[in-house]
């Protein structure tokens, strides 16, 4: 029997139409574990969205547009998080006091 690597390198040989097959094949393989349960909940979801792009409920964004909302989202949680650190710093009184150039100084320490 052909180890892994093997196997991967004897596909690799075949004709491309032949490896389309063999991919097929494979991810149907796959397809078959799926728990039924899983799947049609994803279904649901699937066309709920769907129904609200079609019933103009939401608008449509791409990928890029929605990564890029949600690293700016996460940038903004970041932000507060951190003024909630400095204000609460500042009322217990451990807020570093001093110039830019005292501050430069610690954080070069």
């Amino acid at each position: 029997m052909l180890s892994v690597e093997e196997l991967i390198q004897e596909a690799l040989f075949l004709p491309s139409a032949t490896r389309v097959f063999l991919v097929e094949k494979l991810i149907e393989s796959l397809e078959s574990d799926i728990d039924e349960n899983i799947q049609n909940s994803w279904n649901i979801e699937a066309k709920k969205r769907r129904d609200e792009i079609r019933n103009y409920t939401v608008e449509p964004i791409s990928g890029e547009v929605g990564l890029a909302q949600e690293q700016i989202e996460n940038r903004r949680v970041e932000i507060l998080a951190n003024a909630q650190e400095v204000t609460q710093a500042f009322k217990d009184g451990t807020a570093k006091r001093g110039s830019v150039d005292d501050l430069i100084a610690d954080l070069l320490d």
